[in-house]
């Protein structure tokens, strides 16, 4: 196991590559150097690499090129790239994106934004080295007894789910919701294997833990994005789909999450029917419950928005949903407790906050094991937890 974490810096001008190599050395990373595109593939078969800063504007091969290189061989797909550019045109970083890499950053550098940068990625690429181990071992089981793989993969899962919840708790909320309302809708269209869409569901989100967390920041306070963010933002279907399709058993799934975004009229593109029937669900489950956070109000007006669309929406879905909402009515009782008091199954009628008002859980999360190690942590290092507010529900069939 290697005790730093090994950056190749790539750079034309040795007086950039020094200042780089300035603000990451005392930081404890290690630097490998490359003055052109060239040398930087070759050191990069020759090293054991975790990330790239990549210039674009170099004398022979581009920085564009060198990153569709490196994506041509399988062992480097997920390798952590950032351009670092003095181009700013949306144009550019388009290109950039298209190309393969992961992130930006520009000329001139500063250093918080490249320290915050690079460990956001390399944390990115400890999780993409974990799926990689997890597919491995998994494979290695192949022949061991179905019930055995079952078990293996469901513990891999729930690790994959838990890593979420803890890196994105907002998105980790958003796919636990989602989860809740395709379980119902698949009992009412009475759907066999219904856990793989349960599974799309939950791990529908993990694209977006990749993504730079000004982005995420807009996403969940419902900002508007500009074009470049939307580019991005769109792209974390495609990332989750790639990181889940490493796992043996999850390609369908993986699909699925994959067309997330696609309206109904174009998935009959997809040519697994499993695959697209868990896309459609996947995009109106999430769609809706992306309006419910988004607005207040009964959840049949909300719904009343989705009835005209037809092409984006499975009809027969549509309808499943629709009566769904009108079969149970909701009562809620706000009840305040302790932290010591709150047990798994709870569902929190408020966010948690510290006293630095730091996220730690948000509203409408369904308490689990992780997130109450998670708040218990916040208590013992002397965090200061505003008081928790739970919802007791009761279900009244009509």
């Amino acid at each position: 196991m290697k005790d730093k974490p090994v950056i190749l810096v790539v750079d034309d001008q040795p007086q950039n590559i020094e200042l780089l190599e300035a603000h990451l050395v005392p930081q404890g990373y290690e630097i490998v150097k490359a003055a052109n595109g060239e040398e930087a593939l070759g050191k990069l078969s020759g090293n054991q690499i975790d990330l790239i800063l990549l210039d674009v504007l170099m004398p022979g091969m581009d920085g564009f090129e060198v990153i569709r290189r490196v994506r041509q061989d399988d062992t480097h797909r997920l390798l952590p790239i950032i351009l670092v550019t003095a181009l700013r045109e949306a144009e550019d970083r388009v290109k950039g994106i298209e190309a393969g890499c992961d992130d930006f950053i520009s000329k001139p550098v500063d250093k918080m934004e490249l320290l915050a940068r690079v460990r956001s990625l390399l944390k990115v690429k400890a999780y993409n080295d974990l799926m990689s181990n997890y597919r491995e071992e998994l494979e290695s089981e192949v022949t061991k007894s179905t019930a055995v793989m079952q078990k293996t993969l469901q513990g891999s899962l729930k690790i994959l789910v838990d890593i979420l919840a803890l890196i994105n708790p907002e998105a980790f909320n958003m796919a636990q919701l989602t989860r809740k309302l395709i379980r119902n809708l698949c009992e009412r269209l009475r759907i066999d294997g219904a856990w793989e869409y349960e599974i799309a569901a939950m791990l529908s989100q993990i694209g977006l833990s990749t993504l730079p967390s000004d982005i995420i920041d807009k996403y969940h306070r419902k900002q508007a994005f500009n074009r470049k963010e939307q580019l991005m933002f769109k792209s974390h279907p495609a990332i989750a789909q790639q990181l889940i399709s490493n796992i043996p058993r999850l390609e369908g799934i993986a699909e699925a999450i994959g067309c997330q975004m696609i309206d109904f009229s174009k998935t009959f593109e997809i040519k697994n029917k499993r695959t697209a029937s868990m896309a459609r669900m996947l995009k109106l489950a999430l769609d809706f419950v992306t309006a419910e956070k988004k607005r207040t109000g009964h959840a049949l007006d909300i719904f009343a928005d989705f009835q005209g669309e037809k092409n984006k929406y499975d009809p027969e879905m549509l309808a499943a949903l629709e009566a769904e909402l009108r079969s149970v009515e909701k009562d809620f009782i706000v009840r305040e407790i302790s932290p010591q008091d709150i047990v798994p199954g709870m569902v929190l009628a408020e966010s948690i906050f510290d006293e630095q008002k730091m996220l730690i859980v948000p509203k409408g999360t369904e308490m689990t094991e992780i997130f109450l190690v998670r708040l218990l942590n916040f208590i013992k290092f002397g965090r200061k937890i505003s008081s928790i507010k739970v919802l007791a529900r009761v279900d009244r069939k009509k």
